[in-house]
């Protein structure tokens, strides 16, 4: 029997870790002799002889449970939410350190012990058969009573299990919301309150103004308690509303608070979010947002603000200075001027909106080297080209925020923007994210600066613009020109932007973009030789709809980017080259049309750089003047027919190029160059090909029968020419322009000393990556790079490139090519954390032989604003990324410089993406009501193709 009993009490420790059968509720038990016990109970007590206490001795009447040994342990199993527990014990001998504990479980994984109850020491006694009571918790499934056994035994009876309602939860979806109050009228403010499961019965709820906050009732909102009812029927969870009522007062008093309190009333529930407070955002606060109105005026949004002492202390100024005051003007909304006004000092907040018709005048009379006029929000100044508009007294001057934003418009000749209204000596004139727009109807518009750093320079005509960066008058006194961003030349019909660089330097940090009919010139001013030098360095290239014309002096125009010139009309001209000019580039030069050079001495492209005539238009051909050459790679991609590479011979001690028209189909039109001067009888050496170029692509032209100069210092278009690899074989093909073909001569006379480097590719020759697609898109972490190829012919393998500058790149990161392959492949590499600011791409392919070719350079500007957020703006998306924690956005909408709404997204934790199609170039911002407060991220929108 012992040994029975021992076996039995191993087996009980594991009982309880099964998955046991669960009674419904309200549960009760009082007999305990039934060899198979209730459903949900398990009786880990021992035999059936053994497991109970009979009628007389049962507290009940009836019979009783019986623990008699340690281990031995009473254990229920429920289903329902419990309410409270009541059992009785019984006194059998018990005596030592003899004890019964009581302990619940939600699932068995752990218990907590509810009491222990016998003769040890802090037991509480045992008063036989007198009803013991414990509440228990909602999630509470198990319980049990186990016994540990000195002498004694103990008996259970009478257990009552009852059931427990739970209680659903409810009170307000948030702690607190905002709204913006708006300048007049009312608006309706919505605060939720959801109750998350069904009732047991009808709850009321009482919804109150706790009268604690800063805004008054009446005069900034109204608001009566109100009273909502929960229903035990109906889908759950279930929320309703309370309403607001803001009211626009037009009074600057910041922002105020309202504070709401949530009250039960009546019925079971459980409130866990009982206060909400909704914030009132007063907009006519600085750095707030303005009201929304589409059109007509914004005059009624008007905050005027005079300062006594030079900012220190601010008062309203009623209505709109119309006489001449010393007062400091302080635009902290969006207002049309409707008067003259004269003022010392103009500060325009960001987010605000100044507008001036071409009817009024506002003069700064303000002078000396401070600025008297900072522009961080928007100016819109109508009045180009007459009396009116934004004007200066001598000397005064202006500066511009960091997204400051100037819109000019007029349709006058008159008037110039001149140099020294703009920054105090040493200032940025435009700091990184600000933007200066030009948008007139008229001609010979001109815009002067001694340093245009950083900002967006955007020129919208149907006539044309002079931009330079020097007065004829002042030429030695001003500094280069930089623009780091966009030159934009757009317009409605035809115009022209000249850019003169009479001293020293033009540098393009950016983006050049010319619009269809339109055409950006470098010429002289007023009969002036221009000598400066126009170079485009840093931004992802050029976008040509129009004509680019260069007509250069002594300078120079460099191109240290890709060049892409695309178009439906397009064209590259550069003539009336001086004696000393230069047209570099220094990277790849993209043309799908017609690239044309005339007169001047060098038109060059510098080591390893190309040219690259890549067309699918019929006759497209690659021109050049007569005293122009190319030192470099020439390459032309066949995508249809092409009439050649056309330039003329040269003059004499230089290199000449040429056209050499070769019908066999083994090659394609070849230019190269020889030395005159290089012409004694000697062999043909054979120079080791630069780095990178392998052998067979390093030729060289040989010509046997002696040299005949002709007096412009070409070839006798008579005399032969061998073209060979520079290999040592035998020659590829012999030329003779005068139709014959004839093998390679022997015994060559003349030594090639130099010449340029060629790649061959025609229809019968196929590159040795055929490229289909390459994007950067950003994402949370960085930039994701994504390209395919559509054939691969000795690839090797594929290096991703980065650059912060455009012109350094440096590896970060390898993948395996596909080597041989004619299907569509697709490759993927993740840039983690790049800089903030410009980040460049660019995708580099190696063949077997170690030669390399690369893709298009992609874009990315990533930026860390205040707050963590991220405007990243890329393929046509706008998308917004917040690092850290997520935070909910109740509200997120773009808007224009005229305050209208051009996207909304009502989201949760996902920020919206909003897509910029039909928008034009210009300055747009992102509003955002978050979960941390308003957030307010000002981007720039180009629009490469006029929408």
């Amino acid at each position: 029997m012992v040994v029975f009993r021992t076996a039995l009490f191993c087996l009980c420790l594991f009982l309880p870790v099964i998955a046991w059968s669960q009674a419904p509720l309200p549960l009760s038990r009082t007999d305990w002799c039934d060899p198979s016990p209730p459903a949900g109970w398990t009786d880990g007590n021992g035999n059936n002889a053994d497991r109970c206490y009979d009628t007389g001795f049962a507290c009940s009447g009836n019979d009783m449970g019986r623990l008699d040994n340690t281990g031995e342990y009473y254990l229920v199993a429920f289903q329902d939410t419990p309410d409270e527990l009541t059992f009785a014990l019984k006194d059998a001998g018990m005596g030592g350190s003899s004890q019964l504990v009581l302990e619940v479980s939600p699932d068995q994984s752990a218990w907590e012990t509810l009491g222990t109850y016998g003769s040890c020491g802090g037991c509480t006694p045992i008063v036989n058969c007198q009803s013991i009571s414990h509440p228990l918790d909602p999630d509470i499934r198990y319980v049990r009573w186990t016994y540990t056994k000195e002498t004694g035994n103990v008996g259970l009876d009478d257990v009552l299990i009852t059931n427990g309602e739970l209680m659903p939860e409810v009170g307000f979806d948030l702690p607190s919301s905002a709204v913006i109050e708006g300048n007049v009228g009312t608006a309706d403010h919505l605060v939720s309150i959801t109750m998350q499961s069904p009732p047991s019965g009808p709850v009321l709820l009482q919804v109150s103004d706790a009268l604690t906050g800063s805004a008054s009732p009446g005069s900034d909102y109204t608001f009566a308690p109100v009273i909502l009812t929960f229903e035990p029927n109906g889908s759950y969870p279930q929320t309703q509303s309370v309403i607001i009522t803001i009211h626009g007062d037009g009074l600057v008093e910041g922002d105020e608070t309202i504070d709401l309190q949530l009250d039960l009333l009546s019925g079971s529930a459980e409130l866990v979010q009982v206060d909400h407070t909704v914030t009132i955002l007063d907009d006519d606060v600085p750095g707030a947002w303005y009201r929304t109105i589409n059109g007509g005026d914004w005059s009624d949004l008007a905050v005027w603000e005079v300062s006594p002492d030079q900012g220190m202390s601010w008062s309203a100024a009623g209505a709109l200075p119309e006489v001449n005051t010393s007062a400091q003007v302080h635009v902290l909304h969006a207002v049309t001027l409707d008067d003259d006004v004269i003022i010392d000092d103009l500060l325009i907040e960001a987010g605000a909106i100044l507008e001036i018709p071409s009817s009024v005048r506002l003069e700064i009379a303000s002078a000396g080297a401070a600025p008297h006029c900072l522009l961080e929000g928007t100016l819109v100044d109508h009045g180009i080209g007459g009396a009116n508009g934004w004007r200066f007294q001598s000397g005064a001057r202006w500066q511009m925020g960091e997204a400051g934003t100037l819109i000019k418009t007029g349709n006058s000749a008159s008037s110039e923007f001149r140099d020294h209204y703009i920054n105090v000596p040493g200032a940025p004139d435009l700091p990184e994210g600000s933007t200066v727009i030009y948008r007139y109807t008229g001609t010979g518009l001109s815009v002067s600066s001694s340093d245009w750093s950083y900002g967006h320079l955007v020129l919208e005509s149907d006539a044309g613009f002079y931009a330079f960066n020097s007065l004829t008058s002042r030429i030695n006194e001003f500094g280069t020109l930089t623009i780091k961003g966009t030159l934009d030349i757009g317009g409605e019909g035809t115009g022209t932007v000249q850019v003169h660089n009479q001293k020293p330097t033009t540098t393009l940090l950016g983006d050049l973009v010319v619009r269809s009919g339109c055409t950006l010139t470098n010429a002289a001013y007023n009969g002036n030789t221009p000598h400066g030098e126009l170079i485009i360095s840093q931004g992802p290239g050029m976008q040509l709809e129009g004509i680019l014309q260069y007509t250069h002096g002594t300078g120079e125009v460099r191109f240290v980017q890709p060049a892409v010139v695309e178009g439906n009309a397009d064209h590259f001209r550069c003539y009336h080259l001086g004696i000393d000019a230069e047209v570099v580039f220094a990277l790849h030069a993209v043309v799908t049309n017609t690239l044309e050079f005339y007169g001047g001495d060098n038109v060059i492209t510098a080591g390893l750089s190309e040219i690259r005539l890549q067309t699918t238009v019929p006759g497209a051909i690659l021109n050049a003047g007569p005293d122009a050459y190319v030192e470099g790679r020439l390459r032309r991609d066949v995508l249809s027919g092409i009439s050649g590479y056309a330039f003329p011979v040269g003059q004499a001690d230089q290199y000449a190029p040429f056209n050499l028209d070769i019908t066999s189909t083994d090659a394609d039109n070849i230019l190269g160059y020889f030395d005159p001067t290089g012409s004694p009888p000697g062999t043909a050496t054979c120079n080791a090909p630069p780095p990178g170029v392998p052998a067979g692509d390093y030729d060289y032209l040989i010509y046997a029968g002696g040299w005949q100069i002709l007096p412009d210092g070409g070839l006798d278009h008579l005399a032969q020419l061998t073209l060979t690899p520079c290999l040592g074989m035998a020659p590829w093909y012999t030329i003779a322009l005068d139709g014959m073909y004839d093998p390679c001569p022997t015994g060559l006379t003349v030594e090639i000393t130099d010449f340029g480097m060629f790649d061959l590719y025609g229809a019968d020759q196929p590159l040795p990556v055929t490229w289909v697609d390459f994007q950067a898109i950003p994402f949370q972490n960085g930039v994701r790079l994504e390209w395919s190829t559509a054939s691969e012919q000795d690839n090797r393998y594929f290096t991703a490139e980065h650059s912060v500058d455009g012109v350094q790149f440096e590896a970060i990161g390898r993948m395996a090519a596909q080597g041989q392959d004619q299907g569509l492949r697709t490759y993927v590499f993740d840039h983690l954390a790049p800089g903030a600011g410009w980040n460049y791409y660019r995708i580099r392919q190696e063949d077997l032989d170690g030669t390399s070719s690369w893709s298009p350079i992609r874009v990315i500007a990533w930026s860390s604003p205040a707050g963590g957020w991220h405007v990243n703006h890329a393929g046509g998306l706008i998308r917004l990324v917040k690092e850290g924690p997520p935070v909910t956005v109740y509200r997120a909408m773009v808007v224009d410089l005229l305050g209208r709404q051009l996207a909304e997204g009502v989201t949760g934790t996902d920020p919206p993406t909003f897509s910029t199609a039909g928008w034009s170039t210009g300055l747009y911002h992102v509003v955002m009501n978050t979960g941390e407060g308003y957030v307010v991220i000002p981007f720039f929108n180009l629009s490469l193709h006029g929408s």
